[in-house]
C-alpha cells in the first residue's frame, strides 16, 4: 500500500497493490487528526516558524544579559536561559499537535516532556526516562555514589533526579553490562604480543561482610608506552572484574581470553605467584609465558630482610643485592646469600616459606631473558586497575554492598573503563 497524502486539503489516497494491478481510493477526511489513523508521522514535525517562535520568546532574556556585572554571571543566566528552551523545542520537535491525545510523561536529559503514545519513539514499558537519560543516569551512578551524582545532575545538568532513581537505573543496567571482546582489539591483537594480569582486594557488603573482587585487565604490547617524559602508561584495555570466587571468574576471565590467544604471537600472564592463579593458566593456557611479579619478589624480601639479624643500616643496600641477581636471573646465588641469614627461631618458618616461595615461582623469574625481549616484568598496571575499578567507587566512606548490586556496579565500570560504552546504551534503548 502506498500512501499519498495533502493535509492542507485534508484528503488521502491509498494505492492498493493488487494481483491485478495497483486501484486508488480517495479518502476525504472532515476533521484533520484522522490522517494520524493514515500516517502517525504526519504530526510529529516542529515547522520552522515554530522553532523560531520558540527562539523569540527567550530573545529579550538573553538580550538582558548584556547588562551583567561580569562573565560569571552572564554565562549562568545565560544556562538557566538555554536550558528550559531546550526543553522547550525538545518537546516540540515530538510534539503530536492535532492526533490522538493520549500521551506519556518522559523524563529527559532537559526535564520532562510529554510525548504522544503514537509516536515512533513511544515505547509500552514502564520506564519513565529517556534512553539518554538512562545512560546519563548509569554513568554516573558507577562514577560516584548515587547522592553525588544526584546533585551533578542539579548542578550541572539543571533536573532533578533523585538518587533512588538512579541507583535503581545503574543496577537495572548494570546486570546486563557485561564486558566482550571487541573484534578490533582481536585484528590489532594479530601476532602481537599480549598482557593479561589478575589482583585482588577486599571490600565491605552486606552479606556475608568483607569479600574478594578479582579483577582481570588484558592489554597489547602496543597500547604500552611513554605518555609523558617521565610517566609511561597504557592507552587501552580491556577489564572484568568479579566479586567471588576463583572459579566463577576464571569462567568469566576464559570469555575474553579464549579468542585472544588464538590470535596473538606471544601471552604473558604477569601475577604475584598466588597459587589459584598460576594453576589456571597452567592449566587453560599452557602456552603463555608466566612471569612473577619483579617488586613483589623484592617485596617478600623486604619483609624477610626486617624480621632477620640483619643490622639495620645495612638491609637496604643487601635487598639491592639481592634484586640486582634477580634481575640478573642469578636465583641460584639470591637462595644462597639467604639461607646464610641468620634468624630468629621462632622466625624460621618465614626463612623457609620464602626460599620455598622462590624455588616455587623459579621458572617464572628469567628476568634477565624478559628484559630482554623488552617485556613488562611488574604488576602494577593491574594494582592500578583495582584502584580504578573496584577502589575508587567501591570503597567510599560508609559504603556496604550487597551480593548483586555490587557485582552490577563492577560490571558498569569495567565497560566504561574498556571504552565499551556502547554495550550500556544499547542496554538503555532496548529498555526504554
Amino acid at each position: 500500500m502506498v500512501l499519498q497524502h495533502n493535509p492542507t486539503a485534508f484528503f488521502c489516497i491509498f494505492k492498493i497493490l493488487t494481483q491485478n494491478g495497483c486501484i486508488s481510493v480517495l479518502v476525504i477526511c472532515e476533521k484533520r487528526w484522522a490522517l494520524w489513523f493514515i500516517d502517525p508521522t504526519i504530526f510529529f514535525i516542529m515547522t520552522e516558524s515554530e522553532f523560531l517562535s520558540l527562539a523569540l520568546s527567550k530573545y529579550e532574556s538573553i538580550k538582558s544579559l548584556n547588562g551583567s556585572a561580569t562573565f560569571y554571571e552572564h554565562e549562568k543566566d545565560f544556562d538557566d536561559i538555554w536550558t528550559p528552551l531546550g526543553k522547550d523545542v525538545l518537546a516540540a520537535s515530538v510534539s503530536d499537535k492535532e492526533g490522538p491525545k493520549r500521551k506519556k510523561s518522559l523524563m529527559t536529559r532537559y526535564g520532562t516532556i510529554e510525548i504522544s503514545k503514537g509516536h515512533r519513539y513511544f515505547s509500552g514499558s514502564g520506564n519513565r526516562q529517556s534512553p539518554y537519560l538512562q545512560e546519563l543516569s548509569v554513568y554516573f551512578g558507577q562514577f560516584t555514589c548515587y547522592s553525588s551524582a544526584e546533585e551533578i545532575f542539579s548542578k550541572v545538568l539543571r533536573i532533578a533526579i533523585s538518587d533512588s532513581t538512579i541507583f535503581r537505573q545503574t543496577n537495572q543496567v548494570g546486570q546486563h553490562g557485561e564486558v566482550s571482546m571487541p573484534e578490533d582489539f582481536l585484528r590489532t591483537a594479530q601476532n602481537s604480543v599480549a598482557y593479561g594480569m589478575v589482583d585482588g582486594s577486599m571490600i565491605l557488603t552486606r552479606e556475608p561482610g568483607w569479600k574478594e573482587v578479582k579483577v582481570g585487565r588484558i592489554f597489547l604490547e602496543g597500547h604500552h608506552g611513554q605518555v609523558s617524559k617521565d610517566r609511561n602508561g597504557i592507552s587501552h584495555s580491556i577489564y572484568r572484574a568479579r566479586l567471588g570466587g576463583h572459579k566463577d571468574f576464571e569462567e568469566h576471565f576464559s570469555t575474553l581470553l579464549d579468542p585472544l590467544v588464538r590470535k596473538v604471537k606471544t601471552f604473558i600472564f604477569i601475577s604475584d605467584g598466588a597459587r589459584w592463579i598460576r594453576d589456571y593458566i597452567s592449566d587453560f593456557y599452557p602456552q603463555a609465558i608466566q612471569i612473577t611479579d619483579f617488586y613483589h619478589v623484592k617485596e617478600h624480601i623486604a619483609k624477610f630482610a626486617k624480621i632477620s639479624k640483619i643490622e639495620a643500616n645495612k638491609r637496604t643496600g643487601w635487598i639491592e643485592d639481592l634484586s640486582k641477581l634477580l634481575l640478573d636471573s642469578d636465583l641460584e646465588s639470591v637462595t644462597a646469600q639467604i639461607n646464610q641469614v641468620q634468624v630468629a627461631k621462632k622466625a624460621y618458618g618465614k626463612k623457609v616459606s620464602l626460599l620455598n616461595y622462590l624455588i616455587g615461582n623459579a621458572y617464572r623469574m628469567d628476568y634477565k631473558y624478559y628484559r630482554s625481549q623488552g617485556w613488562l616484568i611488574g604488576s602494577g598496571p593491574i594494582e592500578a586497575a583495582q584502584r580504578t575499578v573496584v577502589q575508587q567507587r567501591r570503597k567510599l566512606s560508609g559504603q556496604r554492598w550487597t551480593i548483586k548490586n555490587a557485582q552490577n556496579v563492577l560490571n558498569l565500570r569495567a565497560c566504561n573503563l574498556s571504552n565499551q560504552c556502547k554495550t550500556v546504551i544499547q542496554v538503555c534503548k532496548n529498555a526504554a
